[in-house]
């Protein structure tokens, strides 16, 4: 799923200070660090409002997997926002999160704006849902941003 400078148009806050490196403007597709079982690479994907976002193979062609400052290219009134556990889509209410430049990566970490969880995987399935948890030590919560 390609972003307008994150998730599929979800108006997710880029939240930069310090020493966070900044994604630059743009449409990047978010792809897992941690490849499919198949050694593929699963792309963020946001199927619509009130529904959790997932990932699935990376095709650039498709919309679902662009997004604006973590806002879905095609529906800029959403942003990405905690559902429980998970990320989940829905209307813009200034969901905030806090994007950083791994050190010594080309990848990034999600996390909420207070960063104390992440954005993650917990297998390496196609249509797994991105969670929201506590740090781990493996790359699933590693994400790269890559321009479409």
């Amino acid at each position: 799923m390609q972003f307008n400078t994150f998730v599929n148009t979800v108006a997710l806050v880029l939240f930069v200070a310090g020493a966070h490196a900044k994604v630059p403007s743009g449409i990047y597709s978010i792809i897992n660090k941690v490849q499919s079982s198949e050694g593929k690479n699963r792309t963020i994907t946001f199927n619509g409002e009130r529904k959790t976002v997932t990932v699935s193979l990376d095709d650039r062609t498709i919309s679902k997997q662009k997004t604006q400052s973590i806002s879905p290219a095609d529906k800029r009134g959403d942003q990405c926002a905690w559902g429980g556990n998970v990320v989940t889509v829905l209307p813009a209410h200034n969901y905030v999160w806090t994007i950083t430049q791994n050190e010594g990566e080309e990848t990034y970490t999600i996390q909420d704006g207070g960063e104390t969880v992440y954005w993650g995987l917990g297998s390496t399935d196609v249509e797994t849902e991105v969670t929201i948890g506590g740090k781990t030590e493996t790359g699933e919560q590693s994400w790269y941003f890559v321009p479409a």
